[in-house]
C-alpha cells in the first residue's frame, strides 16, 4: 500500500514539473494549483492508509478485505480522496491537470499532454487496486482496536478530504490568485521593480 502511494508521489512531482516547464500562464497556474492540491490529498491519503494499517495490523493488501462492511466511513473517505488524486471532476485534482494540459497544448507539446492524461489513468488504477483489496470482498479477522482511537484518527483525515473537496469546488475563485502568482514567476521584472522601486 505504502509503495503504491509513494509511486504516485513521484508521478505527481513529474506532473507539476511538466506544468512549470511549459513556461506559459496556463501551465504555470496549473502547476501551482496542482501543487497545493497534491499536498492536501496526499496528506489525506497517507492518514487514511495509516488508519487502514492500524486497523488491519498489516500493509499487505492480500491480507486485507471487507473493510467497507466494518469501517464504511473510512472506505468512503478513501474513495473520495482516490478520485481527487486521479483528477476526477469536480474534485481538486481536475482543475490543476486541466490547466497543465491546456498549457502543454498551447506550447505545442501534444505528446506530453497525452502522457499526463495517461498518468491520471495509471494513478486511478493503482489507488482503486488498494480500494478493491482492502475494502471489498469478505471481511478478514482484525486485531482489536479501540473504537475511540479509530474516531480520533479519522478526524484529521476527514478534515483534509473536506478541504480538498472545497479546494476543487472553489477553484473558480482560487484560480485568479494562482494566475497572479504565475504572472510574477513568468515576468519576475514586475516583482523586482516593485521591491527595488525607490
Amino acid at each position: 500500500m505504502k509503495q503504491i502511494i509513494i509511486y504516485n508521489i513521484v508521478i505527481a512531482v513529474g506532473v507539476i514539473l511538466f506544468g512549470v516547464s511549459q513556461m506559459n500562464e496556463a501551465g504555470m497556474t496549473g502547476a501551482m494549483f496542482y501543487l497545493i492540491h497534491d499536498m492536501i490529498i496526499k496528506g489525506a491519503l497517507f492518514l487514511l492508509i495509516g488508519i487502514v494499517i492500524a486497523i488491519t495490523g498489516t500493509s499487505n493488501l492480500r491480507k486485507m478485505g471487507g473493510l467497507m462492511k466494518t469501517h464504511a466511513p473510512l472506505g468512503w473517505m478513501y474513495l473520495i480522496a482516490a478520485f481527487g488524486l486521479a483528477g476526477i471532476p469536480p474534485l481538486s485534482g481536475f482543475t490543476g491537470k486541466l490547466l497543465i494540459v491546456q498549457g502543454a497544448f498551447e506550447a505545442g507539446n501534444v505528446v506530453g499532454s497525452i502522457i499526463i492524461l495517461a498518468s491520471s489513468l495509471v494513478v486511478l488504477l493503482s489507488v482503486m487496486r488498494i480500494f478493491i483489496y482492502a475494502f471489498w470482498g469478505e471481511p478478514v479477522e482484525l486485531p482489536t482496536t479501540k473504537r475511540r482511537d479509530y474516531r480520533f484518527m479519522m478526524i484529521p483525515a476527514v478534515a483534509l478530504v473536506v478541504i480538498s473537496i472545497a479546494y476543487g469546488v472553489g477553484s473558480e475563485w482560487l484560480v485568479p490568485y494562482m494566475t497572479d502568482a504565475s504572472d510574477v514567476l513568468l515576468n519576475p521584472s514586475t516583482y523586482i521593480d516593485a521591491v527595488l522601486k525607490e
